[in-house]
């Protein structure tokens, strides 16, 4: 049976380790922050890539004392390796990307527009906004968990994470354009759907994440 198998470049596995064990050896703290997308067909509850969480964990063993991702632009699960905390996906921090000017031709010509448009002309076509609402029905615009992050903060004792605080951010799903994309703390509401949904996507990965006080709270388990 035919299938798609992704693996990670060998040339650029060796290279980055080779840096990893060059930074532990040179910093006390070493966290690598990668950008990586969802495989194509992957669930938000299910796990992240094998070949992913492969390449992430001889990351770690090779001196990273975190790991994480950026990419998928909205949340995914929190794994514990060895004591060490991987972020599949923090989501977005700053999501501003409808006040960029200028844009390149490409993306006028990709939403039917000539060169007279204006910047706002393309976001509006790209977002497709609803003409009786004026809502977007289309792209980032139009999800909102793309607008639904989180702040972890993580404590470590000695190499091994004993808690991780996750403080849920909203950046303005529903603000005018001007305006949203800003980080802010999240409401007791919002928060806790945020929280909740990180929560459910960890639980593949076995990490037991809860709501306390407005933030999701991971610990480590005590020892006897």
């Amino acid at each position: 049976q035919n299938r798609i198998v992704y693996t990670v470049n060998a040339r650029d596995e060796d290279r980055i380790l080779r840096s990893i064990r060059n930074a532990a050896r040179q910093a006390d703290h070493v966290i690598v922050y990668a950008h990586s997308h969802d495989i194509s067909g992957a669930s938000a509850t299910s796990a992240a890539p094998e070949h992913l969480r492969t390449f992430i964990k001889k990351c770690l063993d090779a001196g990273a004392d975190m790991y994480a991702v950026s990419g998928p632009h909205r949340l995914r699960g929190i794994e514990i390796y060895k004591g060490k905390p991987i972020f599949y996906s923090l989501g977005n921090f700053f999501m501003q990307n409808e006040t960029i000017e200028p844009s390149p031709d490409d993306m006028y010509e990709g939403q039917g527009l000539g060169n007279d448009a204006l910047i706002a002309d393309l976001y509006d076509r790209r977002s497709r906004l609803d003409p009786k609402t004026g809502l977007a029905t289309a792209y980032y615009s139009a999800d909102s968990e793309a607008w639904e992050s989180v702040v972890a903060v993580p404590e470590f004792v000695g190499d091994r994470v004993t808690r991780i605080k996750l403080y849920p951010v909203d950046m303005g799903f529903s603000m005018p354009r001007s305006q949203k994309g800003t980080p802010r703390l999240a409401n007791a509401e919002l928060g806790r759907k945020i929280i909740e949904r990180v929560a459910a996507m960890s639980k593949v990965y076995g990490t037991a994440i809860t709501f306390d006080g407005n933030i999701g709270v991971w610990e480590a388990p005590r020892s006897n």
